[in-house]
Order: structure tokens, then sequence, then C-alpha cells
């Protein structure tokens, strides 16, 4: 297979925007093999060019989640010839303010004509996937109206951001697990295990468990199922065990007359993170998934076959998957994944670590930029694969030189990422390296293998590279695709260079979100794309705090546990959650200190835990970012002893002192004396949880309490008014 080189392009407070447009720019609707794609067209302006055309589009935020999604309305005037219009496509990039600066677009839509309410003239759409709390711009162009449906014009360019990230909504993860598998004790043991562990980190997560057998019925069924919940439960992570869930859609090219002309097959999971609009539609008649096209996206056919929209990368949920490979047994496959959660609990336990090192190679052109780009950061050091030979975009064969660098960089070192573009198969990378040899590694510990190569997650392939990667040593995740996949070059730099940018996928892994999270945010997903392993991993346990800590102290203050802490430096910081334990494994989050924003200040922060338990007591921040990232600060301990653990109110107090026992020791006696040591109260018991100071003069006193295992806890108390 021939090609280039891969470039990562695929193509609230709350500020929207509402604008007329009449735009001179000009595109172009281009056929790339399977997919549609569209580009600046630099022809001759045609005669047939409308000068202004009359449409408006507004931006709004989406009512469920304005911090994720928003809603588009486009009204045509008058002037505008609905009939005329092809296609409306519609895209998201993050926004910037530099001359410099070309963010790629994260999301696409192409939406056909079907789509228009032509007795309102309307368009209304939804895009989602959208960072909470983050800029972007909305661009859209309408093609057709100057005669010819590959032609179009730019209709909207519009900024936005979106909304904070709402506190303490309630999320639920979808584990859909291939029903051979059900009921087997020890792979439920160790989900049992997993779904604690996850409550620790994410306590409003809920997880439900979702059996399928591998028919086109019960995937139609599933998807169904999926919208429901994405529109009621606030469905955000799919989790698939096994491959029954994959459909492999039937994408029909249809001529002029409306007679099928080709027709090729292609196996995807995304299908399900993208609950608003389908475009494979499920038909029970001859129980297949399929989408029709046209053969010429130029042509204008009587009836538009075309769904209301025919591509995209619009991804709303986020999905991983653990597949074993198609020559395992039952028992196998149970023993992989078995395995592959071991793993994940070790790494969350910190018992697997990674040094903050890469690993890069581009089998086209010089990896230099991209070394550049993933060091500028500080947070890695950068390693390449050494080449023996020149490098040549068509070639694949061996490389000696290359290949024992690579079993040995990957065999002996510890990596937190390993990036690569090659050529590739289901079996066989670039220079030699065959699944066979993913086999033969001493080891691999390198947290994720992200695999720019054709084919190398295609599951349906026995012994499949990416299955390979994921159940060899200590990989948490892989990152690949299971089709052959487009290869482009910029200025000849490795496209690799976008994954270690501003909004590359590596930049939000950085900053606290989870491995599934960081690829939607960062690109949305492709018709292709697999990410293997737990969506809800991280890159690492100490992943850098939201805001720079300079202190986090926990100290005993009488009865209660007084929390301090100060920032040096604060960037769209939006709270700390304070969460309590008392063994460590599982964390209750008792309070909430809103941050005071942006700025290099110093901020001074407090909270009193007012009941502590008995013995050791944990204490730890969550800073969270507006944009919902997060991470946690050290562990801070306070100890309070039983005969402690008494809290006596008010102090000043009146006529009444009570005493309320917060330990598992009783009170056995009271003495009260003056500041001279004399005693002038005494109480061989109580018969409620106040004694009376009635008789003494105001002043200070001693309260000495006695428990019944014979220890003490004095207090002072101030007697005289209690306000």
């Amino acid at each position: 297979m021939k090609k280039t080189v891969y470039l990562l392009v695929l193509f609230a407070a709350i500020l929207f925007a509402s604008s007329t447009f009449a735009q001179n720019k000009r595109f172009k609707l281009i056929q790339k093999d399977k997919n549609i794609e569209f580009a600046e067209d630099e022809s001759p302006v045609s005669q047939l060019r409308t000068a202004a055309h009359d449409i408006a589009v507004t931006v709004l935020p989406d009512s469920v989640r304005p911090q994720n999604a928003i809603n588009i309305h486009i009204v045509f005037g008058p002037s505008v010839n609905i009939d005329a219009v092809g296609s409306v496509v519609l895209g998201v990039k993050p926004s910037c303010h530099t001359p410099t600066c070309n963010e790629p677009y994260i999301t696409s839509s192409f939406l056909s004509s079907k789509i228009i309410n032509k007795a309102t003239r309307t368009i209304d759409f939804t895009i989602g996937g959208l960072l909470p709390y983050k800029e972007y711009d909305l661009w859209g162009a309408v093609f057709g109206l100057d005669g010819d449906r590959c032609t179009g014009s730019q209709i909207a360019l519009i900024y936005f951001k979106t909304a904070p990230t709402p506190a303490d909504k309630p999320e639920k993860m979808l584990m859909v697990i291939d029903k051979e598998y059900e009921g087997n004790a020890q792979l439920n043991t160790v989900l049992d295990r997993y779904k604690s562990d996850v409550s620790v980190n994410k306590p409003m997560l809920q997880i439900e468990k979702y059996y399928i057998e591998g028919t086109n019925m019960q995937r139609a069924q599933l998807y169904q199922n999926i919208r429901q919940k994405f529109n009621n439960d606030n469905l955000t992570y799919l989790f698939f065990l096994g491959d029954n869930a994959a459909i492999t859609g039937q994408f029909v090219k249809l001529n002029n007359e409306g007679a099928p002309v080709a027709t090729y097959f292609s196996t995807t999971f995304s299908y399900y993170t993208q609950p608003m609009y389908n475009t494979l539609s499920y038909s029970a008649w001859d129980d297949t998934f399929k989408i029709f096209d046209r053969a010429d996206i130029c042509a204008v056919p009587p009836t538009e076959v075309r769904p209301d929209v025919y591509q995209q990368q619009n991804a709303m949920i986020s999905m991983g998957m653990v597949i074993p490979d198609i020559t395992f047994n039952i028992n196998q496959q149970i023993d992989y994944l078995v395995a592959y959660f071991n793993k994940v609990h070790a790494f969350r336990a910190r018992d697997i670590v990674f040094e903050s090192k890469v690993l890069i190679t581009d089998a086209f052109v010089s990896e230099a930029g991209v070394v550049q780009q993933a060091e500028a950061g500080g947070l890695w050091a950068a390693e390449v694969l050494q080449f023996g030979r020149a490098k040549d975009p068509d070639y694949s064969g061996d490389d000696v030189v290359w290949k024992n660098d690579f079993m040995n960089k990957l065999g002996t070192k510890s990596y937190e990422i390993f990036t690569l573009t090659l050529h590739g198969t289901w079996n066989y990378h670039s220079f030699g390296i065959s699944n066979q040899d993913i086999t033969n590694l001493p080891a691999l510990n390198t947290r994720l293998i992200d695999l720019y190569s054709c084919s190398v997650g295609k599951f349906q392939g026995n012994n499949y590279l990416a299955g390979q990667y994921l159940g060899k040593g200590n990989v948490m995740n892989v990152h690949a695709f299971c089709e052959n996949i487009g290869i482009f070059s910029e200025t000849g730099q490795s496209g690799l260079k976008r994954l270690y940018a501003h909004d590359g996928v590596y930049q939000y892994f950085t900053r606290g979100f989870s491995i599934s999270d960081s690829y939607r945010y960062a690109q949305s997903y492709s018709e292709a794309e697999v990410i293997l392993g737990d969506p809800l991993l991280k890159l690492r346990s100490d992943v850098p705090l939201p805001v720079r800590l300079e202190s986090f102290e926990a100290r005993a203050r009488e009865t209660a546990a007084a929390l301090t802490w100060m920032t040096t430096e604060e960037l769209n910081s939006d709270r700390f959650e304070i969460e309590h334990s008392e063994k460590g494994k599982s964390w209750t989050k008792i309070g909430t200190v809103k941050a005071r924003g942006n700025g290099e200040a110093r901020q001074q922060y407090e909270f009193a835990h007012e009941t502590p338990s008995p013995g050791q007591n944990l204490y730890r921040l969550k800073a969270v970012d507006l944009d919902g990232s997060f991470a946690y600060s050290k562990v801070r301990s306070v100890v309070f002893a039983n005969e402690n653990l008494f809290s006596i109110y008010p102090n000043p107090a009146a006529d009444r002192l009570f005493i309320k026992q917060m330990g598992a020791s009783k009170v056995k006696s009271v003495r009260i004396s003056n500041s001279s040591g004399q005693p002038v109260r005494y109480f061989d018991y109580m018969s409620g949880e106040s004694i009376r100071l009635t008789g003494l003069t105001d002043g200070a006193y001693v309260v000495k309490i006695t428990t019944t295992d014979g220890k003490s806890v004095t207090r002072k108390v101030l007697k005289g008014r209690s306000n």
C-alpha cells in the first residue's frame, strides 16, 4: 500500500454568536476513496457565483450539555434556491489568536439536503464532543448554490465558548460484554474489583453491564439503548469486552439512476459514540447496516439517497475496548481479559510505573520537529529509533538497523508513550517487525502504544498486532486503526507533531484527561479507530495539579481537623474538593471550596472537618479545572485518639455546657476547677449531654472529663456570655 505521511487533521461563562455571511471563499468537495473531503478552491471565480448568499447562522448552547455541545440554527433567506443545495459541511476547531495559529478541525459533519426543513427553510443541528469551558470556532459552507454540487461558499466562521463542567453530575459507563463471558466467576471477580477501583476517583460514575450476542439485530438494539441512556442517564463512556458489538457496515455507491455500482465494507465501534445522528441504518429486511451514497458526488440526482448526515466525526461518547485474539478458545479469551484487568489494578495501585520518556519513529520524514515538540514542555525526554537506510515513503521492507533498535529499546527501556507512523497490516509492521516479534520481546514497559499504520488494529486478523501489544508486558492502552487510513504530509514535516501540540492528544493526556477523552476532544473518532484498553485510565497517577500548590497541611485543632493550603498560580481553576478516608482505599468528599480564579498571586484556603474519626484520618485535595480536568494533591494524615474526641460547647458558655462524645469512650465523671485549680463543681455521672453552670461566677475554668476506661481530657472554658 502506497502512502506518504499521516497528518493528524481529521476532516457557557458562554459566548455565542449570530451572523449573516456573504463570503468570497470558494470550496470544493473531493472524493478520496470512500470518504469526502473539502478544500479551498483556487480556480477562477465562476460567472454563476452568487455574490452574497442570504443565509443566517446562529450558535447557541445545548440545553442538556452546554459544556460539551452546541446547537446550530441555519436560516435560508428568500433569495436562496433551497432545491439547489447539495451539501452543508460544518466543522469545529479550537480558537486561537496568533497569526501563525493553525489548529486542526476536531469535528466535521457532512449534511445532505434531506436535513433541510423546506417548510421553514431551516436546518437545526447539534455538534458535540467539545471540551468544557474552551474557546472554539465554528466553520460552515453550503455546496450547490452556484450551480455545481461540488462547489461551495463559506457561510460561517463563529467564535464561541462552552460552559464550565458541572460539579458532581452523575455519569454512566456501559460495559458491553460478549454474551459468552456472562457468568464467568473469574472475570466477574476482576470486573467487581475494577468497579471498586474506579469508584475511588470517580464516585459519581455508575458502571452497568450489558451482554450482547454477535447479531446485527442485537447491535441495532444496543445502539438504541445507548441513544436512550445518552439522553436520559448521561452516558459518558463505552467499554467493549470482546468484539460482538463491532458493526460491519455496507457502504453502497449508487449511480444517477439509483443502481449500485460499488460496495465496500468497514468495521467500526465508533458508530456507537455518535448517538444523535446515525450514518449507518439497520435494515431488518436483509439484516444489514447500510449507507447509500452517490458514486458521482457532483451529480444532481432525481432523489437524494444519502441520509441526513452522510459522513461525520462527531463523537459524543468516549470509548475503549479489550478484544482477545480470534484464535483464542474461550478459556484463553478469559485469561487474556483477566490478565489485562490485573495490570490495570496494579497500575492504579502504583505498582506499575513508567519513566517520563517517549519513543518516536516516523518512517517517512525526519522526527526532529516531533522531538522538539515533545520536549518543549519539559514533560518528557524523547528518543528516536535509528534507521539503516534513507527514508522512502514507498518502502516497507526490512531494515535490520531499525528492527534491532526497536527490539532493544522496547524490550529493555521504559516509556510513557511509543508513537510511530509506518506502513502496516494486521500482522506486519514496516522494516521486518511481525506480530511474532512482539511476542519475542523480553519485556514491554510502555504505557501507551500509538500506532499510525494501516490495519494494525484489525481485530479480525489472527494474532493482530494491536492486540499483541496490549497483551504484552505492562502496556495499558493501544491506539490503532482497524482499516486502511489516509496518509498525508505537511510541508515535509511529520504529522506526529500535532499529537504534542497545544491542543494535541498528548497535551490533554498530561492535563489529567483519560485516554479516551483525550483522543475524543483532540480529534474526535474516525470510523476505523480503536482504543484498546480501559477508557478511564490516565497517563500517570501523579498528573500535575491544575493549580500550583505551594503547601497543603492538616492539623488537629481540638476535636476538628484543620486543613490549610496555599496556591501560587491558578489558571482556569474552578474548585477544590476535600476528600477524607480512614485507610486510603475508599475516599469520600466532605466539602468543596471555590477557587479564586486566574492569576499568579498567592491564595490561601482553609477548611475544617468537624467530625473526624477516632484514629487515623487521611485528607487529600482534588483540584478541578473549569474544563473538568483534575488531579489530586499529596495525602495528609491527622490522628485523633479516642479520648480526645469530645466536643465541648459553647465556649464561652452561659448557664449550660454541652459535652458531646465523638469517640468510643464513655464519660465517667466531670470536674470543674477555677483558675486557681480549686474544684468548684463535680459530676460523678452525666444524665444527658450537658451540665449546668448556674451559680458560678464569670471567668475562666478548667473542665476535666474522665472516661470509663480511666483516661482523662481537659479543656479550658470561659463562663460568660455565649455570644
